[in-house]
């Protein structure tokens, strides 16, 4: 984004031509039967210039298929929803669209958003290895050069991921600043919209667009600007020091510790976090989200929303929930179920209670300073485990924004490096400054 938009008016105009064979080029060569992460929106009839609106106008991107478009077929790569055409634009879209953005198409997921591993997605790093989840198209689609940016979900990592395993930067931002309205809703009270992209500065330029504040969504606040940046970065010695973590990622740890105290930050070492907190926030991440996700797919029941026959009769009510499962991936299910026992066995409130004080903690942690911390670690790659998120979760359990960014490549795994730095409410464009300055400079 920032090289096209380097060019003058004159000079872009001359260059459109060429970025749009280039995209098409690259759609058609990438998003084959072979390796979909796209479905194209007649190509032709999208792309075409625009005027300049804002520094983001004429960017082509790409959106996960779990955001209205109005005329679109099916949603969230579900079967239930196969011929459910889509009525209304969700609010991220139009934002996009009134700054003239070149919408290219909806990229594939995990059914529903419910997933780590980027189901039917390969890796263009190394295809022995899952692209990551739930935005796995979109990581994917911008990797691949298919576009410039694309709009994904983050509910328990499901941005930063994919992000961090194809070498990208990924957002969750701070929770109620970027409108969700047409979003199809999983864990209500984790859902966040994300961001990935190539560069952290052209990230800045795309938030500062799109997070404005929309009626229509009640779970909205408005953004503080006056946010002081700070100067501390706290890396929590006893996870990078375990087991978990090995020695190309230390290695890429005193890399960017080098960047830190180059560039004037205090760099602290604390040692009062270990990774038996991360498994902890990250199970009670996952008994909340699938507590909620109960009654947020309860709709698709073929009644309301759904597969519905004219040939079925339903006679009671375990009819229409053998209609359904029959149409849901075993992963989803898999969440309804634990979401059911986990309501049997724990008292919501009081585990609400408990995410409650984990948020003051860490916001007492970091009200001077921003952390550093590991995406995943490569001994949960080949397990494929819950824990595969565990230092993600952390994040869409107190509403704290992150942003994972690519410091290194690992030549035992194939696969880039990457970190995240989290930091509290409205800290992200102060972090996304941190991460465009480490981008820019060679250490």
């Amino acid at each position: 984004m920032r090289k096209i938009h380097k060019y003058n008016f004159k000079t872009f105009i001359n260059y459109f031509k060429l970025f749009k064979n280039y995209f098409k080029f690259r759609i058609a060569k990438y998003n084959n039967n072979n390796f979909k992460v796209l479905e194209i929106h007649n190509f032709n009839k999208y792309y075409k210039f625009s005027k300049f609106k804002s520094s983001i106008s004429n960017i082509p991107y790409t959106i996960k298929n779990v955001f209205s478009k109005k005329g679109s077929l099916n949603l969230a790569n579900s079967r239930v929803l196969t011929n459910y055409i889509q009525f209304f634009n969700c609010t991220i879209y139009n934002i996009l669209k009134n700054n003239n953005c070149i919408f290219l198409g909806k990229n594939v997921l995990d059914e529903f958003a419910i997933g780590s591993y980027g189901t039917g997605v390969s890796n263009p790093w190394n295809s022995n290895i899952f692209a990551g989840g739930s935005s796995s198209g979109s990581a994917v689609s911008v990797s691949k050069g298919m576009c410039m940016f694309s709009i994904g979900s983050d509910t328990g990592g499901s941005v930063r991921l994919p992000a961090s395993l194809n070498g990208l930067v990924g957002l969750k931002p701070t929770y109620g600043t970027i409108s969700r309205y047409g979003m199809v809703s999983f864990a209500p009270t984790f859902d966040t919209v994300g961001i990935i992209c190539s560069y952290a500065d052209d990230l800045l330029n795309i938030i500062k667009k799109i997070q404005i504040k929309d009626k229509n969504d009640l779970t909205m606040t408005s953004f503080n600007n006056n946010v002081l940046k700070k100067r501390k970065i706290l890396i929590p010695y006893k996870v990078f020091n375990s087991r978990y973590i090995d020695y190309e990622t230390k290695n890429c740890l005193n890399k960017v510790i080098l960047f830190f105290l180059s560039n004037k930050y205090e760099v602290i070492y604390f040692k009062k976090v270990d990774n038996y907190f991360f498994k902890f926030s990250n199970s009670l991440y996952y008994v909340l989200s699938s507590i909620e996700s109960i009654s947020s797919l309860a709709r698709f029941d073929s009644i309301r929303y759904g597969y519905k026959s004219k040939k079925i009769i339903y006679k009671n009510i375990d009819d229409i929930y053998k209609i359904r499962d029959k149409y849901l991936s075993n992963s989803v299910i898999d969440r309804i179920n634990y979401g059911k026992i986990s309501l049997e066995k724990f008292n919501y409130f009081k585990l609400q209670k408990k995410r409650e004080f984990l948020k003051k903690k860490i916001k007492n942690y970091l009200k001077n300073c921003y952390t550093l911390l590991p995406v995943f670690s490569f001994k949960e790659l080949s397990s494929k485990t819950k824990n595969i998120d565990m230092y993600n979760t952390i994040a869409n359990l107190t509403g704290f924004p992150s942003v994972c960014f690519r410091v290194g490549y690992s030549l035992k795994m194939g696969i880039p490096i990457c970190f995240q730095i989290m930091g509290i409410d409205f800290d992200e464009r102060n972090i996304l400054d941190i991460i465009s300055s480490f981008q820019n400079e060679k250490v």
